[in-house]
């Protein structure tokens, strides 16, 4: 949208002048461009804490000194400013605002006083989350690159080569800042002292660097700014768009007449007005003509009123609640801003979709939306005064009419959204509205080419016809309404039905239904109508009812099919529930495997487990047959699957060559297509197989990542099934060989540490310090830190934890830490470690109750359970099941959070037994909400909202969201400790974690999904760089923020510091050895490319 022009004039500056005070005036002086640095002046210059080679400058923002030194013009002749400061520039930079837009009229301004090849202004847009600039229609996210950081940091920063400085990020940055060409990055600010914008100045390649007159000539433009910013920030004039929205009009009138004014004056492509009432939970959707929504299935839309939240959005498919036949199938950008109306308790939302100019809705549009939406609702109302006036009349005059009957009937079918009930009470009340006899419900089916009753009063069989056939046919394709009257004497009618039933038709009305895009779905017909012939009064009340059935029945399927998605998702959640129910195996695989194929849409379902000695798959559960199938492990394609460890489709089972036939030997069934996939131990070993038979519509690939979940948690079941086996009673004892060697019968049921699992006073007393590493550890003397870390807190007393029940936990718990490289389970130990760790060096024993520890403690270890060693990207690209099945949600975290609930709900696990019952929600929601703050995508919102209940004074740790909050950023800095313990633990662990991720970035080439991060890339790794921006960007802001809150933690801040500058250090090292190698390969290749002298030559001139 094009802003309004500032309209400040000469008035207005003598004004703003007046107002200022001599001391409020800063004097600048002009810089001096190429002229000699006047040694004379005492300027400070602030330089950074940690600089690499080649940067120049990185200055915090700190209000500038009042200079009073003679300005002096490009061509070094000394300029005489008014009053012997900068005020004439301001005056000129005014002047041209009143004609040009504030980003041309900042790009000019520094174009022409700092000789610069480019200037890009690049403005806030919080709501989305990037600076924008509108010169180059590019975006930079707020913390990428050294737009973003100057943004974020609020710092001024002048390199001569911007590539050298940390904050330099490649993909926000080389297209604009090339190697050797001096950058000067810089905020500006508003009245409030709050970044608003940065300035981004750009000279030639190996151009003269900008010195400390040009970095003091941009903190006087930064004070001179601040200061005006509240007029050079006008308020745009509302006032003929308020009085084009205040016509008093009805609804419908009122929607047609607004839409195009709100859309015109917002440059956006459609807009849309949506309201919900909080009591009664209705919501409406206002176009050109009100629609009821359904809540349960309204879109980004319904998410904005049920949440009372703005969303913006560059793109609306990115939304958790896009729906597509809600939310369009086009990619555009989506604004929906709420506004409660305290008066009605209803909450209104001013929706936009697509803009008619730009990419996306930038901060003046949410402004200037949040500023009228009132407005806009003050007008709605109106008009709803207006229309409820017309409905009184309009509603006696349809009763004089005898058409109240219609509004009750489509009152009674707009609410219902069960797609049988709504057929019945379609029926009925078009019967009744028709005074008919009968009525059938004819609905077309998916492929449009049938009709079919599912209502037909006085029949007992559904009918099933063409859609050229009969009268329901002519009715489908004219669409329009037929009354006959005579129905023997109609060329379409057909008397098949009367003569099965003996019932005689003489009069029939036929309507049609149709969608809100008018298109046929349907079409009742009612039969003999009371007393007479059919009138046009009756087709004109079946019209209007018709019409609101057709909005029903949509309605009604789109229910459905929101149902039908949210039952296959609870499916296959169940699964990790299953887990908890029973621990008897086939009963488990049994739920399993159900819920699978009904998910799939098989028609049978089987599980097989490889007996090794017999060297057969053996069926365990084979749906339809009580008898044990027996397959060879060296023929067909269960065995196939085992050996390569890989699913496999066989749609056409007769054609495929790694068939065999057992099945229809042993059991005489027919299979014509076969899904299959191996269940493997979380340590890779082939434990059976699963197998899905029979699918009409045949097995896709969709299908197979599907079964590839659900056997992950068969193979849980069938793991589980072993540790229960080891811990069964023997002998009358209740422990498993493993247990009697840690603790003994009496110890088991004690609350404290076993004798045997007792560690060392000296150990105790390292595992409360920031010095540890945890892989010296033993794997026997990590299960002894955590019984140590429960009753230092004294929680196994204090909530009945018993040492068998611990014992048991973190053993079950360890089983799911897959054997990879990082997050496995000496990392969950290790993490655990340093949140004692923290909670001691800050006495949090004494903020926190022993029921927030526990939370803690749990969660600490359950953190990244069965993490598979990708991270939340890779899952949803490379669609592996858990991407699947948690698309758009923090993937791994949620299945983190599954994976503890089934095990801690477990009886011989649960150690929460000693909770009341009715406090097991609220330990729950705590371990949930920690669990799920670990997702690096939530990583910079958690941070920034507690810098800004901190920066507001709002912070409280009396309120319990303030609470939640500091236990979530203790395990972010926990999950992430490595970098503040010292150096050369920092550096193993980042070695370790390397590795990862070069696994990650080897199968991201292998699949061809391109590299997810620059740190994947094996072949190309610089450690030092990757650490520098980590640092920067995610641990310190982190790290610094929590010290707020618990300032006994400053010293891991200070650690991360500490740490930050050897990498620093080791980055520059890097470069200066691969400059030199660098230089060495060119004088090899320049004395190779010399002629070589002739031997007689070189024998002369050695004589």
């Amino acid at each position: 949208m094009q802003r309004p022009q500032t309209q400040l004039n000469q008035k207005r500056r003598e004004m703003l002048n007046s107002k200022m005070g001599e001391k409020e005036k800063i004097a600048i002086p002009r810089r001096a461009f190429r002229a000699p640095k006047n040694k004379s002046q005492n300027i400070q210059v602030h330089t950074p804490q940690i600089l690499p080679p080649g940067v120049d400058l990185i200055k915090q923002r700190s209000p500038s000194p009042q200079l009073q030194t003679a300005p002096i013009s490009r061509n070094n002749e000394p300029i005489s400013p008014v009053g012997n400061n900068y005020d004439p520039l301001m005056d000129s930079f005014l002047e041209k605002l009143l004609n040009k837009s504030i980003s041309d009229t900042i790009e000019l301004f520094f174009r022409t006083n700092l000789a610069a090849k480019q200037v890009i202004y690049w403005e806030n847009v919080p709501s989305l989350g990037f600076l924008y600039s509108p010169s180059t229609l590019k975006t930079v996210p707020l913390m990428s690159g050294l737009v973003g950081y100057a943004f974020y940091s609020k710092t001024t920063i002048n390199s001569p080569n911007p590539p050298a400085h940390p904050s330099f990020h490649p993909m926000a940055d080389s297209k604009l800042l090339p190697l050797n060409a001096p950058a000067l990055v810089f905020p500006l600010f508003n009245e409030k002292n709050q970044p608003v914008l940065v300035v981004e100045i750009i000279r030639p390649v190996n151009g003269e660097p900008f010195t400390s007159d040009d970095v003091q000539f941009s903190e006087w433009f930064q004070n001179k700014f601040s200061f005006l910013s509240k007029w050079i920030f006008p308020k745009p004039n509302l006032t003929k768009f308020t009085e084009s929205i205040f016509n008093v009009v009805n609804n419908n009138d009122f929607m047609k007449n607004i839409r195009p004014v709100i859309c015109q004056f917002f440059k956006a492509r459609t807009f849309e007005l949506w309201s919900l009432n909080t009591k009664t939970k209705e919501m409406f959707q206002y176009t050109d003509k009100m629609t009821k929504m359904n809540a349960l299935s309204s879109g980004i839309a319904g998410h904005v009123l049920r949440a009372n939240e703005m969303v913006n959005i560059t793109n609306s498919r990115l939304h958790n609640a896009f729906i597509e036949s809600l939310d369009g199938s086009d990619d555009l950008p989506f604004l929906g801003v709420p506004y409660l109306d305290a008066e009605t308790n209803i909450i209104w939302a001013c929706i936009f979709r697509g803009r008619q100019e730009s990419q996306f809705f930038g901060n003046y549009e949410v402004n200037v939306l949040q500023e009228v939406i009132p407005q806009i609702v003050m007008a709605v109302k109106n008009s709803n005064i207006v229309t409820s006036l017309q409905d009184d009349l309009e509603a006696g005059r349809m009763e004089r009419e005898g058409l109240t009957t219609i509004l009750s009937a489509v009152q009674e079918v707009s609410k219902e959204l069960n797609t049988e009930k709504l057929s019945d009470i379609i029926v009925e009340k078009a019967r009744m509205l028709t005074h008919s006899d009968r009525c059938s419900l004819f609905l077309m089916n998916d492929t449009k080419d049938r009709l079919i009753t599912t209502i037909q009063t006085g029949l007992d069989n559904y009918i099933d016809i063409s859609v050229t056939r009969g009268i329901v046919g002519r009715t489908v394709k004219d669409g329009t309404t037929l009354i006959i009257n005579d129905a023997y004497n109609n060329e379409y009618f057909d008397p098949t039905t009367d003569k099965e039933t003996g019932y005689k038709t003489e009069t029939i009305l036929s309507a049609p239904i149709k969608n809100t895009a008018g298109e046929p779905i349907g079409v009742t017909q009612m039969v003999n109508k009371y007393g007479g012939n059919y009138t046009q009064n009756d087709a004109r009340v079946i019209e209007v009812f018709n019409a609101f059935c057709g909005i029903s029945i949509e309605n009604a399927k789109l229910f459905k099919e929101s149902l039908d998605n949210s039952k296959r998702l609870r499916a296959v959640v169940e699964c990790a529930f299953s887990l908890s129910k029973t621990d008897k195996l086939t009963l488990l695989i049994s739920d399993i495997m159900k819920l699978a194929r009904l998910s799939i849409g098989a028609d049978r379902a089987g599980v097989f487990v490889l007996d090794e000695k017999a060297d057969m798959l053996k069926s365990i559960l084979y749906e339809g047959t009580d008898k044990q199938i027996l397959l060879p492990i060296d023929n067909g394609l269960a065995a196939s699957c085992c050996k390569a460890k890989e699913g496999a489709i066989s749609n056409n089972v007769q054609l495929d060559p790694r068939y065999d036939d057992t099945l229809n030997q042993q059991l005489g069934i027919r299979v014509t297509n076969l899904l299959v996939y191996p269940v493997l131990s979380n340590k890779g070993k082939v434990l059976g197989v699963a197998e899905m038979i029979n699918k009409p519509s045949g097995f896709s690939k969709a299908d197979l990542n599907l079964l590839q979940f659900f056997t992950s948690f068969t193979a849980m079941a069938l793991q589980n099934q072993n540790v229960s086996a080891k811990l069964a009673a023997d002998a009358g004892s209740t422990l498993s060989t493993e247990e009697e060697n840690a603790l003994n019968p009496e110890e088991e049921k004690k609350c404290e540490i076993p004798e045997r699992l007792v560690l060392p006073e000296q150990i105790q007393q390292k595992l409360t310090l920031r010095e540890v590493f945890q892989p010296d550890f033993s794997e026997d003397e990590r299960v002894a830190e955590l019984f140590y870390f429960f009753q230092h807190f004294d929680l196994m007393k204090k909530f009945n934890i018993t040492a068998g029940l611990l014992y048991r936990f973190i053993m079950t718990i360890r089983e799911t830490y897959n054997v990879i490289p990082y997050h496995n389970w000496t990392h969950a130990v290790d993490v655990t470690q340093f949140m004692v760790y923290q909670l001691e060096k800050a006495e949090l024993s004494k903020v926190f109750s022993p029921f927030e520890i526990l939370a803690i403690l749990v969660a600490t270890i359950c953190h990244d359970a069965n993490h598979n060693g990708f991270n939340n990207q890779y899952n949803e690209k490379a669609q592996l099941p858990l991407g699947i099945l948690f698309k758009d949600m923090s993937v791994l975290e949620v299945y983190h959070c599954t994976v503890a609930i089934g095990i801690i709900s477990k009886e011989k696990t649960n150690i929460f037994t000693g909770i009341p019952e009715e406090d097991i929600p609220r330990i729950w929601t705590i371990i949930i909400h920690m669990i799920k703050a670990t997702d690096m995508k939530l990583h910079f919102s958690i941070v920034q909202k507690a810098q800004e209940l901190l920066d507001s004074g709002k912070f409280d740790m009396n309120d319990p969201a303030c609470r939640l909050l500091s236990m979530q950023l203790l395990l972010k800095v926990s999950d992430i400790s490595n970098v503040s313990r010292p150096f050369d633990f920092a550096n193993k662990w980042c070695d370790i974690l390397n590795e990862e991720f070069f696994r990650q970035g080897d199968n991201e080439k292998k699949l061809g999904l391109g590299l997810s991060s620059p740190l994947n890339d094996r072949e190309n790794a610089d450690k030092p760089k990757g650490q520098i921006g980590f640092y920067n960007f995610i641990c310190l802001p982190l790290y610094n923020v929590v010290k707020r809150i618990f300032p006994a933690l400053s010293v891991n801040a200070d650690s991360v510091s500490d740490n930050l500058k050897v990498w620093v250090q080791l980055g520059s090292k890097k470069k200066e050895a691969a400059a030199q190698q660098q230089q060495q390969q060119q004088q090899s290749q320049e004395q190779a490319q010399q002629p070589q002298q002739p031997q007689q030559e070189q024998k002369e001139e050695q004589k």
